[in-house]
């Protein structure tokens, strides 16, 4: 009998262990959303398939860049900025490109794939100036929505590893994220269309 308490007693142990270090990987602020309507497409209220994909990560303005892709049609306006600091230089970039039939008829294959809804109105606010954030912006025949994710656990690589790391920046952006649906699917192939980024944030770090 008293081995059977032993090993009831073990268990009980374990499950209140995993437990403990589920709750801790999970999110650990009450989430604020901003409903604020935001009209990114202003400027073009012709076009009839419109794209923008807004992209930031770092401290405050200390060590923070962002990206953004828009497409208009077929017009790719791609464009990275990062201030100043005193590891790397300010650099700011933009070109504008035509996107061939074939790369815009992939695009719209992967957002029919993906099957994206606004699961809930506006974008969650970051909790401190340590965030990252993406944004989505669609305004096709086919969809019409503007949400995003955000994530804290900014530079925390270095104490938990890369792994654990990436996998705690993409829990946080699922838990987050105002649009359900294969959003990470149509952010990498987005992001294919920037052929230069990894030269650009390369060029952030050094």
């Amino acid at each position: 009998m008293n081995y059977l308490i032993i090993i009831i007693l073990f268990c009980l142990f374990t499950f209140a262990s995993n437990s403990q270090t589920d709750t801790s990987d999970s999110y650990e602020y009450e989430i604020q959303y901003d409903t604020t309507t935001k009209k990114v497409f202003k400027q073009a209220p012709n076009a009839t398939f419109k794209v923008d994909y807004f992209h930031t990560d770092g401290y405050s303005l200390f060590d923070r860049y962002w990206y953004e892709i828009i497409i208009i049609d077929s017009s790719l306006i791609l464009t990275f900025e990062s201030p100043m600091n005193d590891d790397w230089n300010y650099i700011k970039y933009q070109k504008r490109l035509i996107l061939n039939e074939d790369a815009l008829l992939r695009i719209k294959i992967v957002l029919s794939q993906a099957k994206l809804e606004q699961n809930r109105k506006g974008f969650p606010l970051p909790e401190g100036s340590g965030y990252g954030a993406e944004k989505l912006f669609i305004e096709t025949e086919e969809l019409n929505l503007a949400g995003g994710n955000v994530y804290m656990c900014i530079g925390e690589e270095s104490s938990i590893g890369d792994e654990k790391y990436e996998i705690r920046i993409e829990k946080e952006k699922q838990e987050t994220s105002t649009i359900s649906g294969d959003l990470q699917k149509v952010i990498r192939v987005l992001e294919e269309l920037f052929t230069d980024l990894d030269y650009l944030l390369q060029s952030k770090d050094n």
